[in-house]
Protein backbone atom coordinates (compact mmCIF):
# COMPACT_ATOMS: atom_id res chain seq x y z
CA UNK A 1 0.00 0.00 0.00
CA UNK A 2 1.38 3.62 -0.85
CA UNK A 3 2.06 6.05 1.90
CA UNK A 4 0.33 9.36 1.47
CA UNK A 5 2.58 10.34 4.28
CA UNK A 6 6.05 9.49 5.27
CA UNK A 7 6.62 7.02 7.96
CA UNK A 8 5.77 8.67 11.90
CA UNK A 9 7.50 5.77 13.80
CA UNK A 10 10.17 7.42 15.24
CA UNK A 11 8.00 11.08 15.84
CA UNK A 12 5.36 9.13 17.06
CA UNK A 13 7.88 7.78 19.62
CA UNK A 14 9.66 11.11 20.25
CA UNK A 15 7.21 13.72 19.40
CA UNK A 16 3.76 12.47 19.46
CA UNK A 17 3.32 10.13 22.29
CA UNK A 18 3.94 13.00 25.42
CA UNK A 19 0.33 14.40 23.83
CA UNK A 20 -1.66 11.37 23.60
CA UNK A 21 -3.65 11.80 26.75
CA UNK A 22 -3.73 15.18 26.75
CA UNK A 23 -5.22 15.85 23.10
CA UNK A 24 -8.86 15.64 24.19
CA UNK A 25 -9.78 18.06 20.79
CA UNK A 26 -9.92 14.07 18.82
CA UNK A 27 -12.28 12.52 20.97
CA UNK A 28 -14.62 15.40 20.99
CA UNK A 29 -14.71 15.39 17.08
CA UNK A 30 -16.91 12.49 17.52
CA UNK A 31 -20.03 14.57 19.22
CA UNK A 32 -20.52 17.26 16.55
CA UNK A 33 -22.86 20.45 17.07
CA UNK A 34 -26.48 20.15 17.51
CA UNK A 35 -27.23 22.23 14.37
CA UNK A 36 -24.69 20.02 12.43
CA UNK A 37 -26.69 16.86 12.83
CA UNK A 38 -28.87 15.47 9.68
CA UNK A 39 -32.15 15.03 11.83
CA UNK A 40 -34.20 17.21 14.66
CA UNK A 41 -33.92 15.34 17.73
CA UNK A 42 -37.88 14.74 17.96
CA UNK A 43 -38.04 12.95 14.67
CA UNK A 44 -34.23 10.88 15.42
CA UNK A 45 -35.71 9.23 18.46
CA UNK A 46 -38.74 8.53 16.93
CA UNK A 47 -36.61 6.52 13.93
CA UNK A 48 -34.49 5.18 16.60
CA UNK A 49 -37.08 3.80 18.46
CA UNK A 50 -38.32 2.22 15.31
CA UNK A 51 -34.96 0.38 14.80
CA UNK A 52 -33.01 2.92 12.30
CA UNK A 53 -29.33 2.64 13.42
CA UNK A 54 -28.36 6.12 11.44
CA UNK A 55 -31.13 7.90 13.86
CA UNK A 56 -29.48 6.14 17.25
CA UNK A 57 -26.27 7.38 16.14
CA UNK A 58 -27.75 11.04 15.58
CA UNK A 59 -29.26 10.57 18.89
CA UNK A 60 -26.52 9.85 20.78
CA UNK A 61 -24.30 12.09 19.60
CA UNK A 62 -27.07 14.95 20.25
CA UNK A 63 -27.04 13.56 23.75
CA UNK A 64 -23.24 13.59 24.00
CA UNK A 65 -23.41 17.72 23.67
CA UNK A 66 -25.14 17.61 26.85
CA UNK A 67 -23.33 18.27 30.18
CA UNK A 68 -25.51 15.76 31.99
CA UNK A 69 -23.44 13.09 33.03
CA UNK A 70 -26.93 10.93 32.79
CA UNK A 71 -27.64 11.45 29.28
CA UNK A 72 -24.66 10.24 28.39
CA UNK A 73 -25.68 7.06 29.64
CA UNK A 74 -28.69 7.17 27.87
CA UNK A 75 -26.34 8.22 24.81
CA UNK A 76 -23.82 5.58 25.13
CA UNK A 77 -26.83 3.20 25.05
CA UNK A 78 -28.35 3.92 22.11
CA UNK A 79 -24.51 3.84 20.54
CA UNK A 80 -24.21 0.56 21.88
CA UNK A 81 -27.67 -0.41 20.15
CA UNK A 82 -26.57 0.70 16.42
CA UNK A 83 -23.08 -0.71 17.06
CA UNK A 84 -25.13 -3.96 17.51
CA UNK A 85 -27.05 -3.41 14.15
CA UNK A 86 -23.76 -2.85 12.56
CA UNK A 87 -22.85 0.48 12.00
CA UNK A 88 -19.29 0.96 11.63
CA UNK A 89 -19.72 4.73 13.09
CA UNK A 90 -21.43 3.10 15.80
CA UNK A 91 -19.47 0.78 16.63
CA UNK A 92 -16.69 3.67 17.27
CA UNK A 93 -18.08 5.91 19.35
CA UNK A 94 -18.92 2.62 21.35
CA UNK A 95 -14.66 2.11 21.02
CA UNK A 96 -14.53 5.44 22.26
CA UNK A 97 -16.93 5.86 24.78
CA UNK A 98 -15.37 2.64 26.62
CA UNK A 99 -12.17 3.91 26.05
CA UNK A 100 -13.05 7.53 27.58
CA UNK A 101 -15.60 6.22 30.17
CA UNK A 102 -17.72 8.52 29.35
CA UNK A 103 -21.25 7.59 29.90
CA UNK A 104 -19.85 4.29 30.88
CA UNK A 105 -17.40 2.48 32.71
CA UNK A 106 -14.00 2.46 31.47
CA UNK A 107 -13.05 -0.52 29.48
CA UNK A 108 -9.98 -1.05 27.30
CA UNK A 109 -10.75 -4.58 26.63
CA UNK A 110 -14.61 -3.80 25.18
CA UNK A 111 -13.04 -0.61 23.20
CA UNK A 112 -10.45 -2.29 22.02
CA UNK A 113 -13.09 -5.02 20.10
CA UNK A 114 -15.70 -2.17 19.18
CA UNK A 115 -12.75 0.11 17.91
CA UNK A 116 -11.43 -3.05 15.58
CA UNK A 117 -15.11 -3.83 14.66
CA UNK A 118 -15.37 -0.04 13.62
CA UNK A 119 -12.13 -0.18 11.51
CA UNK A 120 -12.69 -3.27 9.84
CA UNK A 121 -16.10 -1.96 8.47
CA UNK A 122 -14.30 1.53 7.23
CA UNK A 123 -15.53 3.71 10.26
CA UNK A 124 -12.90 7.07 9.22
CA UNK A 125 -11.68 7.50 12.82
CA UNK A 126 -11.24 4.50 14.28
CA UNK A 127 -7.74 4.24 13.50
CA UNK A 128 -6.48 7.22 15.51
CA UNK A 129 -8.59 5.91 18.22
CA UNK A 130 -6.92 2.39 18.51
CA UNK A 131 -3.57 4.59 18.47
CA UNK A 132 -4.82 6.41 21.58
CA UNK A 133 -6.03 3.54 22.76
CA UNK A 134 -2.88 1.40 22.59
CA UNK A 135 -0.79 4.57 23.49
CA UNK A 136 -2.66 4.98 27.00
CA UNK A 137 -0.19 4.62 29.71
CA UNK A 138 -2.71 3.06 31.71
CA UNK A 139 -4.31 0.52 29.14
CA UNK A 140 -2.84 -2.74 30.27
CA UNK A 141 -2.30 -4.08 26.28
CA UNK A 142 -0.21 -0.96 25.72
CA UNK A 143 1.97 -1.16 22.61
CA UNK A 144 3.81 0.97 21.04
CA UNK A 145 4.03 -0.44 17.75
CA UNK A 146 0.53 -1.34 17.78
CA UNK A 147 0.07 2.49 18.24
CA UNK A 148 2.34 3.88 15.94
CA UNK A 149 1.07 1.09 13.47
CA UNK A 150 -2.93 2.29 13.70
CA UNK A 151 -1.49 6.05 13.65
CA UNK A 152 -0.02 5.36 10.37
CA UNK A 153 -2.89 4.03 8.81
CA UNK A 154 -5.24 7.51 10.03
CA UNK A 155 -2.36 9.30 8.69
CA UNK A 156 -3.03 7.36 4.66
CA UNK A 157 -6.29 7.78 5.52
CA UNK A 158 -6.42 11.28 5.97
CA UNK A 159 -7.88 11.52 9.23
CA UNK A 160 -7.89 15.59 9.72
CA UNK A 161 -7.42 14.67 13.80
CA UNK A 162 -4.28 12.74 13.09
CA UNK A 163 -2.69 15.25 10.59
CA UNK A 164 -3.78 17.82 13.34
CA UNK A 165 -1.50 16.00 15.82
CA UNK A 166 1.32 16.16 13.61
CA UNK A 167 0.91 19.84 13.05
CA UNK A 168 0.66 20.34 16.58
CA UNK A 169 3.72 18.35 17.77
CA UNK A 170 5.84 19.96 15.02
CA UNK A 171 4.62 23.17 15.98
CA UNK A 172 5.41 22.69 19.32
CA UNK A 173 8.93 21.39 18.64
CA UNK A 174 9.53 24.61 16.83
CA UNK A 175 9.82 23.19 12.99
CA UNK A 176 8.58 25.73 10.29
CA UNK A 177 4.91 25.02 8.98
CA UNK A 178 6.78 24.93 5.53
CA UNK A 179 8.12 21.31 6.72
CA UNK A 180 4.36 20.21 7.42
CA UNK A 181 2.23 21.86 4.55
CA UNK A 182 1.03 18.48 3.43
CA UNK A 183 -0.43 17.65 6.94
CA UNK A 184 -1.26 21.32 7.62
CA UNK A 185 -3.53 21.11 4.31
CA UNK A 186 -5.08 17.70 5.31
CA UNK A 187 -6.18 19.07 8.89
CA UNK A 188 -7.73 22.08 7.13
CA UNK A 189 -9.58 20.29 4.44
CA UNK A 190 -11.14 18.19 7.31
CA UNK A 191 -13.01 21.22 8.50
CA UNK A 192 -10.64 22.20 11.82
CA UNK A 193 -10.91 25.60 12.52
CA UNK A 194 -7.27 25.98 14.14
CA UNK A 195 -5.96 24.19 11.10
CA UNK A 196 -7.65 26.69 8.74
CA UNK A 197 -6.49 29.26 10.47
CA UNK A 198 -2.96 27.83 10.71
CA UNK A 199 -2.87 27.55 6.78
CA UNK A 200 -3.97 31.22 6.34
CA UNK A 201 -1.42 32.03 8.49
CA UNK A 202 1.11 30.56 6.08
CA UNK A 203 -0.70 30.96 3.17
CA UNK A 204 -0.07 34.80 4.29
CA UNK A 205 3.49 34.75 3.66
CA UNK A 206 3.33 33.50 0.43
CA UNK A 207 4.10 36.73 -2.32
CA UNK A 208 1.76 35.40 -4.27
CA UNK A 209 -1.14 37.90 -5.86
CA UNK A 210 -4.23 35.75 -4.95
CA UNK A 211 -2.65 34.18 -1.15
CA UNK A 212 -4.30 37.46 0.96
CA UNK A 213 -7.90 36.38 -1.00
CA UNK A 214 -7.29 32.59 -0.28
CA UNK A 215 -6.05 33.14 3.64
CA UNK A 216 -9.16 35.52 3.94
CA UNK A 217 -11.12 32.66 3.09
CA UNK A 218 -9.92 29.82 5.01
CA UNK A 219 -10.61 32.51 7.92
CA UNK A 220 -13.84 32.76 6.95
CA UNK A 221 -14.82 29.25 7.03
CA UNK A 222 -13.11 28.58 10.48
CA UNK A 223 -15.15 31.49 11.69
CA UNK A 224 -18.39 30.00 10.41
CA UNK A 225 -17.41 26.33 11.90
CA UNK A 226 -16.91 28.44 15.15
CA UNK A 227 -20.06 29.48 14.97
CA UNK A 228 -21.86 26.52 14.50
CA UNK A 229 -19.79 25.36 17.78
CA UNK A 230 -17.68 22.82 15.92
CA UNK A 231 -14.21 22.86 17.26
CA UNK A 232 -11.19 22.51 16.97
Amino acid sequence: MRLLFPPYTRLFIFLLFPLVISLTIISMSLSPAADNLPLSMPDAIKEARQGNPDAMLTVARQLLTSADPLLHEDAFGWALYAARLGHPEAAELSGYLYRTGRGVSKNDVKARYWLKKALKSGADGAALELALLYADESFTGRNRDKAEAFFQIALNQRDPHACLLVVQSKYRHGIKPSFFVPELTCAANGGLPVAMRMLADFIDNNPSPHAQSEARKWRQNADKLDHKGINP
